[in-house]
């Protein structure tokens, strides 16, 4: 089972969390308890270790590192410029104010659209909010989706 706060750069920084289900949690949530039950019920939808990324307080943000402050200088500069005109930042910089005020947040890769299961982000959205997850979002190849709606608890 991967860590808390797991280093989401080890193959080389990771500017959006691209093909993800992302959600924000509140200051208090036990992010160790909702990789465990994300990992629990993702078994037969697909989801192992090297899908469910969970980070919680500072040492989350630390490792995020939104600013690429622990990367080299193509990666600040693209960074920079990322800053500069994108809307995906806006997102990024709420999520490292969320870790920073020891709250946490949570990644679950689904991979790009699949015409054989449509819904997979939905359903990784819904356990997310299920979960205590706000601010849900689906970070597609070119664009962003909020993932709206009240969780549906089956």
């Amino acid at each position: 089972m991967p860590q808390l706060n797991s280093d989401p750069h080890a193959d080389g920084y990771v500017y959006t969390p691209e093909h993800c289900v992302t959600a924000l949690f509140p200051p208090g949530t036990d992010m160790n308890a909702v990789r465990a039950a994300a990992l629990s019920a993702g078994q037969g939808a697909g989801l192992s270790d090297e899908n469910v990324f969970v980070f919680q307080g500072h040492e989350g943000a630390a490792q995020i590192d939104i600013q690429a402050h622990k990367q080299g200088a193509y990666s600040r500069l693209r960074r920079g410029v990322d800053n500069v005109l994108s809307d995906q930042m806006q997102l990024l910089e709420q999520a490292d104010r969320v870790l920073k005020n020891d709250g946490g947040a949570a990644a679950i890769y689904v991979g790009p659209a699949d015409e054989n299961d449509p819904h997979k982000a939905k359903r990784a959205a819904n356990f997310l909010k299920v979960h205590g997850g706000q601010e849900v979002y689906y970070w597609g190849g070119l664009a962003i989706e909020r993932m709206s709606g009240e969780p549906v608890v089956a």
